[in-house]
């Protein structure tokens, strides 16, 4: 036996572990995780007592020995070369990281058990971490750390056994601050960061270790390669890999895709409402069945407005190619020209996709009531020729268009979307449907047309006949889509005010100008907008 035992700190390590708040606790627990993935564990149960301060990490993985300690001790935040496969033919995740350094700012002991099938004997180390700490916790600069430990005798009844047991006792200031949320945001019933400590450990944890799916359907579409999944406890709760959203809009076609040198397979899904949690919206990267970073939209939304993105959400699957740039945090990926290219490439899926959903969204609105819907929504779709265009452009997404043949059909509610078999039936006599606005209790008609507004100074952007609005398709305010219902009544307003004497002409018309005028921006924001797709 050679104890103590010592390791030095890679600089990187030292920034990086200095640099630990509250909330990187679970990405801390996460990476003795992966050491018993590694270790070929079928199962790992954590044991969370806060009242005690204790946290308590076992699996049935292959265990070690002290020379196996010995590399557990010294590869933490190196990158191992020696092999990529464990004796299960699971793909090796914790080749470069951290490692079990990284629980040192969470915990004022690490202590450390465990055994090889057949030996006699269990080694265990003990490192007083929070002796390498300052106060405001910044790692002190040491040129190594000293572990004391030693070896167990076991009896032949726990000979055959195999395990490692980690234990982390006394929590720091920061693992404090994690459990209590004293310095989280305000709690909010749609956000993970509003729960309770352990429910977002737990979150965490589903989001990046390499679980059973809850969703079967979604597991065999993905086909993790890495290995077999884990089957992970805390405090004797199973914890899975969760879906969010029944319909697949998009995946990978034949058994994976490429960019470059990068192999992946995903799936992207949709309840056609916005994703609950926040923070299950968008598209999840797992690096051989391991979570990097938090859920990103590759930029998209970032320039203009997506009003259905956070109606998506998925995932990554990068099977090769992307493990040696993996950097030492795991959050992120170093560059590289194929990386990047896989981010232009899902940010083209997701602003594909979150135009599709606003297209099914619209169709689906077009099932206006006999009295009129109360704001108007797309004005391209007063045009039964846009709405045909729009319902036969969802047949890229894998939509059966249908066309109804009852020629005595004259209203929209035949036009349906079925979102959960994706059809879409168009009746025949579209041309003869109409919609309506309800303003103040009066129905009116809307009809699009397309005039020169600037050789129209009285009404550049709407006439009204009647209970009927003709609105002007070229009008630069009604060129977006958010705001367009507001400034149509706006000009509703004042015509309809202007007509009954109580706005004088010149006043009328100053307010038209300055109106454009007024939100130029916003029609400059919208034109760019639409140029950027």
């Amino acid at each position: 036996m050679n104890w103590p035992k010592h390791i030095s700190v890679d600089k990187r390590i030292v920034q990086i572990l200095s640099g630990s708040t509250y909330e990187n606790f679970p990405k801390a627990v996460r990476e003795l995780v992966t050491n018993s993935y590694d270790a070929d564990a079928k199962e790992v149960r954590i044991a969370l007592d806060e009242a005690k301060q204790s946290m308590v990490i076992s699996d049935n993985g292959t265990g070690m020995s002290e020379s196996d300690l010995d590399l557990y001790f010294r590869i933490a935040g190196r990158r191992r070369e020696k092999t990529r496969l464990t004796r299960n033919g699971r793909q090796i995740v914790g080749q470069f990281g951290v490692g079990f350094l990284a629980v040192f700012p969470f915990c004022h002991e690490f202590h450390i058990e465990s055994k090889r099938k057949g030996s006699p004997e269990a080694v265990y180390a003990r490192i007083p971490t929070a002796k390498y700490f300052t106060l405001d916790n910044r790692l002190v600069d040491v040129s190594e750390i000293v572990i004391e430990g030693g070896a167990i005798a076991c009896d032949a009844a726990c000979r055959e056994e195999s395990y490692t047991r980690v234990e982390l006792r006394g929590f720091t200031r920061l693992t404090e601050a994690f459990f209590s949320g004293k310095y989280g945001p305000r709690r909010t019933r749609n956000s993970i960061r509003g729960q309770n400590g352990i429910k977002r450990l737990i979150w965490q944890l589903e989001e990046d270790l390499p679980l059973h799916y809850e969703n079967k359907e979604i597991e065999n579409l993905m086909e993790p390669t890495s290995g077999p999944p884990l089957s992970v406890f805390v405090n004797g709760q199973e914890l899975l890999r969760r879906s969010y959203g029944k319909s697949v809009l998009e995946k990978h076609k034949g058994q994976y895709q490429e960019c470059g040198k990068i192999k992946f397979r995903f799936v992207v899904l949709t309840d056609f409402r916005s994703v609950l949690p926040i923070e299950a919206r968008f598209l999840k990267i797992r690096n051989l069945n391991i979570g990097v970073g938090e859920r990103t939209t590759f930029g998209v939304g970032a320039i203009g407005p997506r009003s259905r993105l956070h109606h998506l959400s998925g995932e990554i699957h990068v099977l090769e190619g992307l493990n040696d740039l993996l950097a030492v945090n795991r959050d992120d990926f170093n560059y590289s020209a194929d990386y990047e290219d896989m981010k232009e490439y899902f940010a083209g899926k997701l602003r594909g996709l979150s135009s599709q959903l606003e297209k099914i969204h619209d169709l689906s609105g077009l099932l206006s009531k006999e009295e009129g819907a109360p704001r108007v929504g797309d004005l391209k779709l007063l045009d039964p020729k846009n709405v045909r265009k729009m319902a036969e452009s969802l047949k890229r997404s894998g939509f059966i268009v249908k066309a109804e043949t009852d020629k005595q059909t004259t209203t929209r509610s035949s036009i349906g979307v079925d979102k959960e078999k994706k059809t879409v039936t168009v009746p025949a006599a579209l041309d003869q449907t109409y919609a309506k606005i309800r303003v103040q209790n009066e129905a009116y008609v809307l009809k699009l047309e397309t005039w020169d507004w600037r050789k129209e100074p009285l009404f550049p952007a709407i006439r009204i006949d009647g209970h009927t609005v003709i609105i002007n398709s070229a009008y630069p305010l009604f060129q977006g889509r958010k705001y367009t219902d507001i400034f149509l009544k706006l000009h509703m307003l004042l015509i309809t005010e202007f007509e009954k004497g109580n706005l004088p002409q010149k006043s009328y018309q100053v307010l038209i100008e300055k109106t454009l005028v007024f939100f130029e921006d916003y029609v400059k924001g919208e034109h760019d907008a639409a140029k950027k797709g």
